[in-house]
């Protein structure tokens, strides 16, 4: 069975280009525990890949598709109108090349190695030996969409970047209320009101990997 650990193995000892190395990286701090499938509610969008890595968009796609090209991922697209609609992200599979054993044939294919079944849209991802049905895969865009927003708001309102652990905080606290309808709208207009109430106090900062200082995180570390 293959592990988030084995693949960080390997990649030290592949001849993976740096940024190929960063986003296999990024994308095993998102695997299901035990397994190599990242589940919906974590699979992250380009964005969220380039915010994780520092990368632009356009060098996280091209080399997104040489690690396909490689057998390194494999990508679980959802259908284009979906994607648009409702935000739904692809789903990855990390592998690695010749040893993981499994096969993913996009939509309506099996991850034999993991001993899942991925068959479509909307189903419930239960980890090693469940199956998941390419057309009914449980994908949570919203939930994201949330967070997100809470973490801009508050970086233009207050020229501060809370973790997404402060942000998903914050959007409970404003949304998770009786009579909230439209969540995004009533989200951005409060924390257009009052942005510094829903700060982090000075205990509670993320703490930057790479100046130390607090209020910021590695990507957007300006020191």
């Amino acid at each position: 069975m293959t592990t988030r650990y084995d693949v960080e193995r390997a990649v030290e000892d592949s001849g993976l280009p740096p940024v190929s190395r960063h986003i296999v990286l990024v994308l095993c701090t998102r695997m299901q525990q035990g397994s190599t499938v990242i589940l919906p509610q974590h699979s992250p969008s380009l964005t969220r890949l380039a915010r994780g890595t520092g990368w632009s968009r356009r060098t996280i796609q091209r080399y997104l598709n040489q690690l396909e090209d490689a057998k390194w991922i494999d990508r679980i697209r959802p259908p284009e109108e979906l994607a648009r609609t409702l935000w739904m992200t692809t789903l990855y599979v990390v592998r690695i090349p010749d040893t993981l054993g499994s096969e993913v044939a996009g939509l309506g294919s099996e991850v034999a190695g993991l001993g899942s079944e991925v068959a479509g849209l909307g189903s419930e991802v239960a980890g090693l030996g469940s199956e998941v049905a390419a057309n009914q895969i449980c994908f949570s865009p919203e939930t994201d969409r949330e967070i997100d927003l809470v973490i801009t708001e508050l970086a233009r309102h207050t020229g501060r970047t809370v973790s997404r652990e402060h942000a998903a905080k914050v959007r409970d606290q404003v949304v998770n209320r009786p009579g909230v309808r439209n969540r995004m709208t009533y989200l951005k207009s409060t924390l257009r009101r009052t942005p510094e109430r829903f700060l982090p106090s000075q205990a509670d900062e993320p703490y930057c990997e790479r100046c130390g200082q607090a209020g910021h995180q590695k990507p957007d570390c300006k020191f």
